[in-house]
């Protein structure tokens, strides 16, 4: 089930392990600049990170003796959760994970993939993909987001 902000107020904390650990593509996709104050590395213990099959992304599959690298951000309001959900699709849900952020457990909303969605047999690597597939992603996001946030206008009667 994906967060609905419309019923909650925020802030939310939330671990980011893919293509959102990105600078860039965290402002474009949630439409807020995030601080270095707000972003923190975090662990996800008892998981990996497996590429998405036939995609470039990658999703969380348990895994007891493995662990994940991620970002913390703390203070999403909830029109950014409600962008976040729309970039990440039907294919997650949100669920409460707990990660390690300096020294110590805390809960944060972390997007989990449905059941039905297909594991590569790849590792997914942060760093290939910001060489390979950082660019395509940002572009198809700012396509996106002049389609769904800036539609076009249509001319007022008589104009």
């Amino acid at each position: 089930m994906i967060i609905k902000p419309s019923g909650l107020l925020g802030p939310f904390t939330c671990f980011f392990y893919g293509t959102l650990m990105d600078r860039d593509v965290l402002t474009a996709v949630s439409g807020k600049r995030v601080g270095s104050l707000a972003r923190r590395s975090a662990v996800l213990e008892g998981y990996y990170r497996p590429t998405r099959a036939g995609a470039v992304y990658p999703i969380l599959q348990r895994c007891l003796d493995e662990f994940v690298y991620g970002i913390v951000v703390h203070g999403l309001r909830a029109q950014e959760v409600a962008r976040l959900n729309a970039h990440e699709g039907r294919e997650y849900d949100t669920a409460p994970l707990s990660v390690m952020l300096n020294g110590r457990m805390v809960t944060a909303l972390a997007y989990v993939p449905r059941p039905w969605v297909p594991a590569s047999p790849e590792r997914w690597c942060f760093d290939t993909w910001r060489r390979r597939h950082k660019a395509e992603c940002l572009a198809r996001i700012t396509i996106r987001n002049k389609v769904t946030l800036h539609p076009l206008r249509r001319p007022k009667p008589g104009a």
